[in-house]
């Protein structure tokens, strides 16, 4: 578990954190716990079809939408994975996931 966490710790810092840092280590404590309680259901996809599919989206929206290489990751993994939902808090992240057709949002 990466991501959320990450993400979490990256909102509550700075100057000016949209998180205050004990309420990201709550969140975390809380999801590590239900992480361990099962209360996710755990997908694995191969990483070649990952990366074939990261390798699509850029050919087909790189040259419109901004994207890294992590963006493309993300976005594929959640792709090969027929996810129902994308969400991130990077708004270049949430265009590409929609370009390559999920529905995906920004939380506020």
């Amino acid at each position: 578990m990466v991501e959320a966490p990450n993400s979490l710790r990256q909102r509550a810092r700075g100057d000016q954190p949209a998180l205050r840092e004990a309420d990201a280590r709550r969140i975390i404590h809380r999801l590590d716990l239900d992480v361990r309680q099962g209360y996710f259901l755990h997908l694995e996809k191969d990483w070649r079809d990952v990366l074939r599919a990261a390798s699509d989206i850029s050919n087909r929206h790189a040259f419109s939408v901004s994207c890294r290489a992590a963006d493309l990751l993300h976005v594929a993994y959640a792709r090969e994975l027929s996810a129902d939902l994308f969400i991130s808090f990077d708004d270049d992240q949430v265009k590409l996931a929609k370009a390559a057709g999920l529905k995906a949002l920004r939380p506020d």
